[in-house]
């Protein structure tokens, strides 16, 4: 039996099946558990940094939509109180103080030229733009069955107008604004504005409103 086994230790043949047979066997060690939560803990990291900075890109995006928005809505009613002489506007509104309204269907219908409308015999047109996306609708027009309609900002919100109704060419909108100087008077005859993420139309600020001027 010796000899056998001296045999078998001195052939070169099987000694190199053991070697090669052993190299050959699949290496079993796994991630540990400490290795596992240091990879959790970079992954939560840079989640960290980069959630944030997506959320700017979007709401960025959203605000220079609404802007875009809120400057073609102003060029509208300009075209309409160019073709009719008056603002889109009920008579009764018609003289005394400014008046704020907003993109709600009583403007809207007038500006799409809904079929009927008193405050535009002519049926023109006046705002085009896309159809709203989402529930609640976002970014665009919500139509009914009449052709008229509300317009909405990217945040689901209605547009706010301002409109000179006195003349003077002097408006003064609801909220301290902080981007210019002086009291907040804008020379325009007429101002939209979002009210933005929030959807609120605070009286000190409004720091995320949306505006044209």
């Amino acid at each position: 039996l010796r000899n056998v086994v001296r045999i078998d230790r001195m052939n070169p043949e099987i000694e190199f099946m053991k070697n090669y047979l052993l190299e050959a066997e699949p290496d079993k060690k796994g991630f540990t558990l400490m290795e596992l939560l240091v990879v959790m803990t970079i992954i939560l990291i840079l989640a960290g940094i980069v959630t944030p900075a997506v959320t700017r890109v979007i709401e960025n995006t959203k605000a220079k939509k609404a802007q875009q928005t809120a400057l073609q809505l102003a060029t509208s009613i300009a075209s309409y109180q160019t073709e009719y002489r008056r603002l889109p506007l009920d008579p009764k509104h018609q003289a005394g103080a400014d008046v704020q309204i907003e993109t709600d269907e009583t403007l809207m219908n007038v500006l799409l030229g809904q079929e009927g409308n008193k405050l535009n015999p002519g049926n023109q047109s006046f705002y085009t733009g896309r159809n709203a996306r989402g529930r609640p609708p976002r970014n665009g027009l919500v139509f009914n069955p009449a052709g008229g309609g509300r317009l909405c900002d990217p945040w689901g919100n209605l547009y706010q107008v301002m409109l000179d109704v006195d003349g003077n060419h002097r408006i003064k909108p609801p909220f301290r604004n902080v981007q210019i100087s002086g009291a907040g008077i804008v020379a325009k005859k007429v101002i939209v504005w979002s009210l933005g993420p929030d959807g609120v139309e605070s009286g000190d600020g409004a720091k995320d409103n949306v505006i044209i001027w």
